[in-house]
Formats: C-alpha cells, sequence, structure tokens
C-alpha cells in the first residue's frame, strides 16, 4: 500500500473561465465545481499554452510549451518521444487510465474534402504513458460509438453525428433529442466510475476523466437544455460590432448580425452542457467517497482552452489570444491543498505537470518547463512567475492566412505580437478587461509596448526548449 496521493484529473473541453459559478458568474448552474473550489483551491489566472486543442492538451500531458513539444497547431501528431505525465508516474508505480478526449494524434485523413475523420486509437491498449486508455473522438469506430450502438441503439445515429437532430431554426445550439444517458459525457463518466469501484487499492492511482463537452455542437439533453432558459446572461462585450482595431485575422469568423440575434440561446446551451458535465462529474466524487479515497485523493479540474460566445461579433470560435479563448478554469482539490483558496497569480497548464509530480513526491523530467504550483497550492505563496506565455499557430489551409503569435501576460497588461507585420495587440487589463481598445499602434504606449516587447523576447528566451539534456560538460 503505497503512502503517495491518488490523482484524478478532470478536464472540460472549451470550458470558459467564466463558465462555472466560483469564478463570479451568479448564473452558472454549477454545484458540484463550485463544491470542489470551497475544498479547495481555485486559480483565478490560469491560461492555456495554446488557444487550440492539441497544443494546449500536448502541454498538459508533458509540462512544455507548444514551441518544446512541437504541436504548435491542431493537426501535428505528438512525437512518441516526449516524455509524458502518465508515463512518469506509471514508472513511480501508479496505476494510469485514462477515458474521454486525448487528440493528441490529428482526427482527420490529411486536408482533402470532403475529409474523412480517423478513431484516434482503437483498442483501448497503452497510450501515450498510459496503461489503457478509452479515447473517445469524433469518428464513428471509437469505444463510445461501439458503447452506444450496443446500449442505446434507436439514439446511436444521433449521438454519433449530433448534426442529423438539428433543427432547422437552431443551426449553431439547440436541445438535443436523445436521452443524457446515451451521451458521451454518461459513457465518460461511466467508465472513470467504474475504474474507481474496481481499483484494487495496491497501487496508487492517476484517472483522467476527459470531457468532450461543451464542445459544440451546444446540444445539452434532457434535463440540463431546460435548465438556463429563465436565464438572462449579460451581454457580451462588443457583440453587435468587431472593435475597429482588432487585427484582421478576427474579421473572417465576424457576422455581428448572427451574434446579435443568437448569442443568448448559444450561452443558455451551451452552459445547459456545463451543467451536464458538472452534474456527472458529481457521481466520479461520489465514487471516491463510497470507496473511502476522497481524503487522499489529488483533483484537479481544469479546461484546455475556451471560447467565444458572442464577443467581439463572432457567435461562436475560437484560436484567439484574448481571454474569452486562453484562459481558463482551473481547481485544486485534495491533501495538502488550502480550502477555500484563492490564488491570484499567472499559472498556465504547462504547470499540471511539475505540480502533480510534486505533490506525488516524483521527481520532473528533463525537459519540463512548467512550474510547481505547490508553494501557493499550500498558501505559501502568492505566485510562481511575473509574467506568463501563451503561445499561438494557426497553418495556413483552406485559404485561410497564417497566424502565429506569442502573447505576454503580466499583472496588468497583455502584449501579442503577430508574425504579420504591422499587427499586434496591448491591452491594459485592469482598465479594459474585455479587450476593447488595442492600444499596440498609439503612440502614446509607444513606451509601454517597447518594455513589454523586452519582456517578451527574455520569457521566449527562457522558455527555449532544453532539451535534449546535456551528457557531459563538454
Amino acid at each position: 500500500m503505497s503512502d503517495r496521493p491518488n490523482i484524478l484529473l478532470i478536464t472540460l473541453d472549451m470550458l470558459r473561465y467564466d463558465a462555472v459559478g466560483a469564478n463570479g458568474n451568479p448564473f452558472a448552474r454549477t454545484p458540484v465545481m463550485d463544491r470542489l473550489a470551497a475544498g479547495g483551491t481555485r486559480m483565478e489566472r490560469a491560461y492555456a499554452s495554446h488557444p487550440i486543442c492539441m497544443p494546449s492538451r500536448a502541454s498538459m500531458l508533458t509540462g512544455r510549451y507548444p514551441s518544446s513539444h512541437g504541436v504548435w497547431s491542431n493537426g501535428v501528431p505528438l512525437s512518441a518521444s516526449e516524455i509524458t505525465l502518465p508515463a512518469v508516474l506509471s514508472r513511480a508505480g501508479y496505476t494510469t487510465y485514462l477515458c474521454g478526449k486525448a487528440h493528441f494524434r490529428p482526427w482527420l485523413r490529411g486536408f482533402t474534402k470532403p475529409q474523412a475523420s480517423q478513431v484516434e486509437h482503437p483498442h483501448g491498449g497503452p497510450y501515450y504513458g498510459f496503461e489503457t486508455a478509452d479515447v473517445v473522438d469524433h469518428s464513428d469506430g471509437d469505444c463510445y460509438s461501439r458503447w452506444v450502438r450496443a446500449s442505446y441503439p434507436d439514439w446511436a445515429e444521433r449521438t454519433i453525428h449530433h448534426w442529423t437532430d438539428r433543427p432547422a431554426d437552431k443551426p449553431l445550439a439547440w436541445k438535443a433529442t436523445y436521452p443524457a444517458e446515451a451521451s458521451k459525457t454518461d459513457f465518460i463518466a461511466g467508465r472513470i466510475v467504474t475504474a474507481i469501484e474496481t481499483h484494487r487499492g495496491d497501487r496508487p492511482f492517476f484517472f483522467w476523466a476527459s470531457f468532450i463537452d461543451p464542445h459544440p455542437p451546444f446540444a445539452p439533453p434532457a434535463p440540463f437544455c431546460d435548465g438556463h432558459d429563465d436565464v438572462i446572461f449579460p451581454e457580451p462585450a462588443s457583440v453587435g460590432e468587431m472593435p475597429a482595431d482588432k487585427p484582421s485575422h478576427y474579421l473572417p469568423q465576424a457576422r455581428p448580425e448572427v451574434a446579435r440575434a443568437q448569442w443568448l440561446n448559444l450561452r443558455r446551451m451551451y452552459q445547459g452542457k456545463v451543467s451536464h458535465v458538472d452534474d456527472r462529474i458529481g457521481r466520479i466524487l461520489a465514487a471516491l467517497e463510497e470507496r473511502r479515497l476522497a481524503a487522499n485523493t489529488i483533483v484537479v479540474l481544469l479546461s484546455d482552452h475556451g471560447v467565444l460566445l458572442g464577443e467581439y461579433g463572432i457567435p461562436s470560435g475560437g484560436a484567439r489570444l484574448c481571454d474569452p479563448c486562453s484562459r481558463v478554469p482551473m481547481i485544486w482539490c485534495g491533501p495538502g491543498i488550502a480550502r477555500r483558496g484563492v490564488s491570484h497569480g499567472l499559472v498556465s497548464v504547462v504547470d499540471l505537470m511539475p505540480t502533480l509530480l510534486d505533490l506525488a513526491g516524483v521527481d520532473a523530467p528533463p525537459g519540463v518547463q512548467g512550474l510547481s504550483l505547490r508553494p501557493a497550492l499550500e498558501g505559501r505563496a502568492c505566485a510562481v512567475r511575473d509574467e506568463l506565455l501563451v503561445e499561438g499557430g494557426r497553418a495556413a489551409v483552406y485559404g485561410v492566412r497564417p497566424c502565429l503569435s506569442k502573447t505576454l501576460l503580466t499583472d496588468r497588461h497583455k502584449l501579442t505580437l503577430y508574425v504579420t507585420p504591422d499587427e499586434g495587440e496591448l491591452y491594459d487589463l485592469h482598465d479594459d478587461p474585455h479587450e476593447l481598445s488595442n492600444l499596440y499602434a498609439r503612440p502614446e504606449a509607444g513606451s509601454l509596448r517597447q518594455t513589454l516587447v523586452e519582456r517578451l523576447a527574455r520569457t521566449l528566451v527562457h522558455a527555449q526548449d532544453p532539451l535534449p539534456a546535456r551528457v557531459a560538460p563538454w
């Protein structure tokens, strides 16, 4: 019997920071996440390493920035040579299991249209350091698709191919007609509950419950689709127009009239999906309690990135460095972690791996670039860094021009430099938290911009990949 803590990692795909009630949203109905935050510490300023799925998830798994692990955009597979969190924990004696979204390899076969999806990990065996992995993707041949066809054959087509359930008058968000029990969310939660219930206890465990929701389409099943019908969410900043000084790559997705007309339904259905996952997380935590494992289990909840829901006239979309896309919830709970704690320091998903290893008493491998958040989690420090790096990257495909970027976050400011000339973003987050007034090209901000550019340059030097490790002094 090991004295090392168990670890339960819970991730949601596209969960915005402000989608959780504990983070200050009085309209969000997330009682389970709120209780988790009350019993632990939440990070007020946590950010993705990159505002899209594959790069940020690879950073969670490796503790490294996208420019180091190489997954600089979606569609780039994570190298098998990368040292991963589950691999390190397995060597330290942990049982490791993943159920849900991995997205460590592309889900589409090349660029030829019409595009064909492919099963990411079809056989459920070892995967990137996990001893076993039930990977759920968007194909019709993954473990979920096989399960739902066998368990809920009448609903399988609508759950696997969500768009077949879409009503004509609600193209972006609607109320699903299939039962919640047939959903991917219920499948993932059920498999994790089974893993907890059947865990023998001779080894500590690392279980990853990786929910695909609230990823689009925003189509929650009953009763969660009805849970926010009476809620009037605050209107998003600049829902009816694109600010004039936003970089040009924001423009292709901007549809102000659609955003103005549909943002409320979008937000209600989005929050319905969040509430569905929240409820099923409650089942997982109840299983921990029933097995008397909760007292020795570290629970971490976070997201890979967020999503726009009407901001800047964009009805729904991501891959932007703005806060709705890059800022994420992060909650820690468990032995040694302060209760009702709040950290206002800048943290990143690259900090997940070194922090978990530190709490488990396991040495981090060479190449890890994140920092251990243990001092902040134990209430011994306000912050572990003075600035934060967020990387961005999107390839030039399907007629969309490339958009490569680096972002520096400080206590007060956000600077983003793009590969395209003469474009950038600079915001004073104290005075302009919604990032509506871009100071980048304004003469009066020239000195501030230069100072932040120099800080970004030093941060990039510090973030240079430390691998391969030295084997001799000369």
